[in-house]
């Protein structure tokens, strides 16, 4: 595997990087130090795939510390991702401050909307703590509409976390992006019950009559038939102005 890690084409070493996450037994000898041998491979994808391999290490701070380390000092976005995705977990293991202080970094200052797009696909693994709104707050309102939408579309995943739910409410209503406010509604029964969920979504579909938001309230409730309020919206959904919204509806209705 030295070798192999010394190979002159970077496609085998960063081959050999996933290998060392996907394939080689963890308690393989010398695993650790060649997958941080790799890290610092003059190659961006071999950084890259080597970065993504140290998520198998999450239990070592050291080595998440390493990481969280050089997300903000290698040039490259990708890697820069790679790091940010690779920590993640580390809060399970007493990493917590470390997580949270990085993605707080990267979500306000990182120039890239790729890696603060990379953040929002992480957080609903966190637990409750004031630093989680913070980062919550700064994505929703990020200047990239992809990165806002990102963080939208996570309502979805966020049911654990009750205190957020005002936060996806307001980005619904006022975010100058039609597809952001379409996104945060998917998850908004996530943080009310459904029948105000439903009355919520009637209200933005009165408002927005596009066929994005018909679509994420078409998802919102999909989930909870047979219940009552759930038919009675999917009912309106069939009979609204998009066709593939409400042939959806209708299927949905019919238990297909």
């Amino acid at each position: 595997m030295q070798q192999l890690a010394r190979h002159p084409a970077p496609e085998v070493r960063a081959r050999l990087a996933t290998a060392l996450y996907l394939d080689a037994d963890h308690d393989l000898q010398g695993r650790r130090e060649l997958i941080l041998q790799l890290c610092q491979d003059g190659d961006v994808s071999v950084r890259a795939n080597a970065f993504g391999a140290t998520a198998s290490l999450v239990e070592q701070l050291d080595v998440m510390q390493f990481v969280a380390n050089w997300a903000a000092q290698d040039p490259s976005p990708e890697v820069q991702a790679q790091c940010l995705s690779a920590i993640a977990l580390a809060h399970n293991y007493g990493g917590a401050d470390l997580v949270f202080d990085t993605y707080l970094q990267h979500a306000q200052g990182n120039p890239s909307a790729d890696v603060r797009k990379e953040i929002t696909e992480r957080l609903h693994w966190l637990p409750t703590d004031p630093r989680l709104t913070q980062l919550v707050t700064t994505l929703l309102s990020d200047r990239s509409s992809e990165v806002r939408r990102s963080m939208a579309w996570q309502g979805c995943n966020m049911e654990e976390h009750p205190e957020l739910g005002q936060l996806f409410v307001h980005t619904a209503v006022n975010d100058p992006d039609d597809a952001v406010r379409a996104d945060a509604l998917r998850g908004i029964d996530k943080f009310m019950p459904l029948p105000e969920a439903v009355q919520f979504l009637r209200q933005r579909l009165a408002a927005d009559r596009n066929e994005k938001a018909f679509w994420a309230a078409l998802n919102a409730v999909e989930g909870h038939m047979p219940a009552r309020e759930a038919q009675a919206l999917l009912q309106e959904i069939a009979r609204g102005p998009f066709s593939s919204a409400g042939e959806r509806a209708r299927e949905v209705l019919a238990g297909e």
